[in-house]
């Protein structure tokens, strides 16, 4: 591959990069356009009942009130639902599984000691 090639492929899979990475944050919001105060894709749906179907007069797109992540949303008749957040590290209510008994600190505390002690203490 002679000097020329190599820069314009260098240049081609940079930019390409550049582009995946910027793209999200570049990403029109759900309801962008829709006028306000009109059901839209993610915007709220307090006052219709679960289930309630409406058809856009700016999509022309069936709407769902939908209960998403606790709270009811306009969502796009057959669109996937998005996914709820994770619930990180904390355990579920009722579940102990992740929970470690006190021995079980008290024995990683005595290794922690036994693993300091082993370091030898550095006068300057």
């Amino acid at each position: 591959m002679d000097k020329k090639s190599g820069t314009a492929l260098l240049f081609t899979v940079t930019s390409a990069l550049l582009l995946s990475l910027l793209a999200p944050a570049t990403a029109a919001n759900l309801d962008d356009g829709y006028p306000q105060n009109t059901a839209a894709p993610g915007r709220t749906c307090p006052m219709a009942d679960e289930g309630f179907k409406t058809v856009s007069d700016y999509s022309g797109k069936t709407l769902v009130c939908t209960m998403i992540n606790g709270t009811k949303r306009w969502w796009i008749q057959g669109d996937p639902l998005p996914e709820a957040p994770s619930a990180g590290n904390t355990p579920a209510p009722g579940n102990t599984s992740d929970i470690r008994s006190d021995n079980q600190l008290l024995d990683t505390a005595d290794t922690s000691r036994r693993d300091i002690a082993a370091f030898p203490i550095q006068q300057r």
